[in-house]
């Protein structure tokens, strides 16, 4: 079988590079999220060469046609970053998550971002949580917005966090409540989600799953 052969020679590659996990999904563009479950055929071969589900992670999507409000608490801000506001958003996310999403930060500004995709959540002036929203005139427009043809009006959330320090006071839930906010003044009513594993946290949300997918992980030798 010729998809066999060639999975057979991506792995004596990467085990000729000394590599000793290989992952089926999860890559950083999003390009696979992971092995589709409802594909059979797919996770059946991942298995039979010994890959082994680690993650589940699902697309989310939810529809809004009510007018939506900011939320409101004491001391907190939400609002989109100003273009002059871009180191305080870099030195944030290199505090508290280092990796991927500073990585993405920095890109983002690297093709024109201006700030108006970034839902930033200030204590007291201070940059304390983020998160991204992408619409068709985003610079660098994420993987969640990957899907906009297949939607009305689709505006993508994510990723999100909020430093450990600030997570007891609901900061999580509101700074998606905002970003729900501002891409409905963009004209969005349907709001996608892509690739995590917080399935409880976001069906309370108002999320319905939309696609589900499995993270696989092979140890070799």
């Amino acid at each position: 079988m010729l998809r066999a052969s060639i999975y057979r020679y991506a792995e004596r590659a990467l085990l000729n590079k000394g590599i000793k996990k290989i992952q089926l999904g999860g890559d950083i563009g999003h390009l696979l999220c992971g092995v589709p479950l409802d594909q059979r055929e797919g996770v059946a071969f991942a298995e039979k060469f010994g890959f082994k589900r680690v993650v589940e992670s699902v697309d989310f999507t939810k529809t809004v046609t009510e007018p939506l409000s900011l939320p409101e608490k004491n001391n907190v801000q939400f609002v989109l970053l100003e273009k002059e506001e871009q180191q305080q958003l870099i030195d944030f996310m290199a505090q508290s998550f280092p990796g991927r999403w500073t990585f993405e930060a920095h890109d983002y500004f690297a093709h024109g971002g201006t700030g108006r995709d970034y839902v930033v959540v200030k204590w007291e002036g201070k940059i304390v949580g983020f998160c991204r929203i992408n619409d068709e005139h985003s610079a660098l427009k994420g993987p969640n917005y990957n899907w906009a043809e297949q939607f009305e009006r689709l505006g993508g959330i994510g990723p999100l966090g909020v430093n450990e320090d600030y997570r007891k006071y609901g900061l999580g839930r509101a700074v998606i409540e905002a970003a729900e906010y501002y891409l409905q003044q963009r004209g969005k009513e349907t709001f996608f989600i892509d690739w995590t594993d917080l399935i409880a946290f976001y069906e309370k949300l108002g999320y319905t799953i939309w696609k589900d997918y499995g993270i696989f992980v092979k140890q070799v030798e």
